[in-house]
């Protein structure tokens, strides 16, 4: 009588811990969804903002070239020096450091500032 109580006991511990595990497991799945959804979400926007950036870029350039006067031009130059280092940082690189990524050079005609 003794064993076969002890035998029902270790059968509802035993199915305890089996529930137990598996709202747990199932909480975890859960949460992992979530973040998983977040995820994508952020990659998302990311990824359009990038879009934009560039096609701003590719705006900025054409202001450049159709600009009238130096100042226009001047002013395109920052603009476009703006929307570059955005983009860059958003890519996770420095626009300090990378002179390559951000060569913005002045014409001859404008001069020096």
């Amino acid at each position: 009588m003794v064993a076969a109580v002890a035998e029902i006991m270790q059968e509802e511990k035993f199915k305890k811990l089996v529930i137990g595990s598996t709202v747990a497991a199932v909480i975890l799945l859960c949460f992992l969804l979530i973040f998983l959804i977040g995820q994508l979400i952020s990659i998302s926007s990311r990824k359009s903002r990038e879009e934009e950036l560039l096609r701003q870029i590719e705006e900025y350039e054409q202001y450049i070239e159709t600009a009238k006067s130096d100042c226009e031009v001047y002013q395109g130059r920052i603009w476009l020096e703006i929307a570059v280092r955005e983009l860059l940082a958003l890519r996770g690189e420095n626009a300090d450091t990378d002179t390559a990524s951000v060569a913005l050079s002045v014409p001859s005609e404008i001069g020096v500032f």
